[in-house]
């Protein structure tokens, strides 16, 4: 991204003008240019044995996904500025479709971009 870009995307509005995206900070103002990569192996929990789903107890575990959601930020001041509302519905929509009480929930993975 050259110097001219960044200033540009600032004019717009559409990156942070500070250069950092201040992630549940109340003055955030928008995302930044960075790089990162993750990945990670899921595979199934049950297997289906005369149709009867079955866990493998001889294997190890780390965890199981109960759902995966994913959604746009919702209307907020500016392209890069999370949206509480539409968080919250997100989450509530995910509780449901996995059947699980927010209250059960023993956490949850948080996205905060350029920490």
């Amino acid at each position: 991204m050259t110097p001219l870009t960044w200033i540009h995307r600032v004019g717009l509005g559409q990156i942070s003008p500070v250069g950092r995206c201040l992630s549940f900070d109340q003055s955030a103002t928008g995302w930044t240019k960075c790089e990162g990569g993750v990945a990670f192996a899921v595979d199934n929990l049950t297997e289906k044995v005369e149709g009867i789903s079955i866990i493998d107890d001889s294997r190890y575990y780390l965890g199981t996904v109960g759902t995966v959601k994913v959604n746009h930020a919702g209307m907020q001041t500016n392209l890069g500025t999370p949206h509480g509302p539409a968080v919250q519905l997100l989450v509530a929509e995910a509780c449901r479709q996995a059947s699980v009480s927010p209250g059960s929930l023993d956490a949850v993975e948080c996205m905060a971009d350029a920490q």
